[in-house]
């Protein structure tokens, strides 16, 4: 059984629309900059026990988003056993590890990984967060993307 979620999405930059197949039945779509659809397992259990979405934000200095995004996503109405968040930073010198730090710990039942990247650039955080992700899909948001419920 499969429910569609729809997240609402709001960044600095617009991007073109693009639509990402990921399976015949499971298609990830971010349209018009503003809206990411997909669709997965109501029970993480159907998908053969595997996660189904890990949620990777790449980071390099984004002290003033990162606590935004992630009160944006662990407010949303999806299950919080159907998703991980993993902060991949390539190389901040600001505060934003003590803030990811401080939101794990703030919020135990989160599935939250803060991992670092050996080189500064988005795309290194980018594929450094794939590694690491658990997830059967992966979403990538910006740290200053915002997510209404």
């Amino acid at each position: 059984m499969y429910n569609i979620k729809r997240l609402q999405c709001t960044r600095r930059q617009s991007p073109s629309s693009r639509k990402i197949a990921l399976s015949p039945k499971e298609v990830l779509v971010l349209a018009n900059s503003n809206e990411i659809y997909f669709s997965m397992p109501q029970n993480p259990s159907d998908n053969h026990n595997k996660l189904p979405l890990s949620i990777i934000i790449p980071t390099l200095n984004e002290e003033k988003y990162i606590s935004r995004i992630l009160n944006n996503i662990s407010n949303n109405t999806l299950s919080k056993d159907h998703y991980e968040i993993i902060v991949s930073d390539s190389g901040s010198e600001d505060k934003t590890e003590q803030k990811v730090k401080l939101f794990q710990k703030n919020n135990p039942t989160l599935a939250i990984s803060f991992v670092k990247a050996e080189i500064k650039g988005v795309s290194v955080a980018r594929n450094t967060g794939a590694n690491f992700a658990k997830g059967e899909f992966l979403v990538f948001l910006d740290a200053d993307s915002q997510i209404s419920p």
